[in-house]
């Protein structure tokens, strides 16, 4: 089982105000429930990538890890060309109306499909933010690996019809974007174990298919409303009214395959 959402950091590299855990805290939730290994994701607007690069150096078979660069910057791009020569980041993490300075709007994101990175593109408190900003990036750059984190943020209030989700969903026409499940605690009115948010899981399930959707507990987020033990397990339940390839796709074989750049084996181990 992968865990494709989790943030880890210190008082020093962790925005004012953002929970935070360590790598070795984070790690002994991990062994207790038979996590094999996780994608570190840096907080927004954090600029101080070390406490992820520093935990993929000393964890390297347990850690997948992104990054996240000022894109409004002139240089932004080359600063990603210099992350990615001096740290083993896999990825990186953008807003999804993140826009290059420039002649060319979406030079960042083009230098993530050159450098052979994917993209975990977070939005806002709605579909929108997803819905028309990456359908511009994924008509631009059609090769682009590139992940919706927190379902999309659906507005549960309105339904899975709901223009702007469904809008989303017909983003499955580009073969090389994926779903995460995570962070349903953000959009629940109920909350756990979130039944309001579910039928939006299914119908991502649907859409997607499972060979394109992944899970994530949005540690440490997740432990004020559950605790880790609970939101891996909860997961696990609801996969097991499916056949046992869609758990085996969403927790297991589609993070395998799409989390880690093809050269760097999937590796199981130390913390």
């Amino acid at each position: 089982m992968i865990d494709t959402h989790v943030h880890i950091g210190t008082s020093s590299t962790t925005p004012p105000g953002e929970p935070y855990e360590s790598a070795e805290a984070l790690l002994k939730l991990m062994d207790r429930q038979g996590i094999e290994s996780a994608v570190l994701v840096p907080y927004l607007g954090g600029t101080d990538n070390s406490a992820i690069a520093e935990s993929l150096a000393r964890y390297r078979s347990r850690f997948v890890g992104l990054a996240y660069i000022d894109w409004r910057r002139s240089d932004a791009h080359q600063e990603l060309e210099r992350l990615h020569d001096r740290q083993r980041f896999s990825g990186i993490r953008l807003e999804t109306d993140a826009r290059s300075p420039g002649p060319d709007p979406f030079l960042v994101w083009r230098t993530a499909f050159s450098l052979d990175l994917w993209v975990s593109a977070q939005g806002g408190r709605s579909p929108s933010y997803w819905a028309g900003p990456l359908r511009e990036v994924l008509e631009a750059i059609p090769g682009l690996r590139v992940r919706i984190e927190h379902l999309a943020r659906p507005q549960v209030s309105l339904g899975v019809d709901e223009p702007v989700f469904q809008a989303v969903l017909r983003l499955a026409r580009f073969p090389n974007l994926v779903v995460n499940i995570d962070g349903l605690w953000a959009v629940s009115r109920t909350g756990a174990p979130y039944d309001d948010v579910w039928p939006f899981a299914e119908a991502v399930l649907a859409t997607f298919g499972s060979k394109r959707v992944m899970w994530g507990s949005d540690f440490p987020y997740v432990l004020e409303y559950q605790s880790y033990a609970e939101s891996c397990e909860e997961m696990r339940n609801r996969l097991a009214s499916f056949p046992p390839s869609v758990s085996e796709d969403v927790l297991q074989d589609t993070p395998q395959r799409f989390c880690r750049p093809s050269t760097v084996p999937c590796e199981s181990g130390d913390g």
